[in-house]
């Protein structure tokens, strides 16, 4: 299951949230757009300034960097569960 962590400005784990819930039907536009990922963060309790997102799509970039939301990309699931500790 996705989830999201929050971290203090140490870098000390604050809290973590399971993400289960689709946004796609409670914005108005889905991606490329932004609203997505602002919701999320909206959700979330987190500043866009403060998140990361990651995705796999040139929309998910434009989306997060349009809501003002670092950004890394990575290829397919299958490239995270090839790092040691991960379990997307």
């Amino acid at each position: 299951m996705p989830a999201a962590v929050l971290f203090d400005l140490d870098g000390v784990l604050v809290d973590t949230y399971d993400v289960w819930e689709s946004l796609v039907h409670d914005v108005a536009r889905s991606k490329p757009a932004p609203d997505m990922v602002l919701e999320a963060c909206r959700r979330l309790r987190v500043r866009p300034a403060d998140a990361l997102m990651v995705g796999d799509s040139d929309f998910d970039e434009r989306a997060a960097l349009s809501a003002g939301v670092r950004f890394i990309r990575f290829r397919s699931f299958a490239d995270l569960r090839r790092l040691p500790g991960v379990d997307p």
